[in-house]
């Protein structure tokens, strides 16, 4: 399982980066308020979209109920 969110379009991809450095800082901060670990938290980039997998079934519970600065979905594929 991952949270996916989406990047912008165009602009020579300089707009999804900036875009995926500003969802990177709010994941990160969401998770030291929540206390996960980032160490082992994948976070990445995969083609117009930015990808966060937690180490533990439960932290996908409190990141559906308490993040809220970006829209996001899940994704259930392996």
């Amino acid at each position: 399982m991952k949270v996916e969110f989406w990047l912008p379009t165009g602009g020579g991809g300089m707009p999804a980066t900036m875009h995926g450095n500003k969802i990177y800082n709010a994941v990160t901060e969401w998770a030291e308020q929540h206390d996960v670990d980032t160490n082992y938290c994948m976070m990445g980039r995969e083609g117009f979209k930015y990808f966060v997998k937690f180490p533990h079934p439960e932290d996908y519970l409190v990141f559906k109920m308490t993040f809220t600065k970006f829209p996001f979905k899940f994704n259930y594929d392996k």
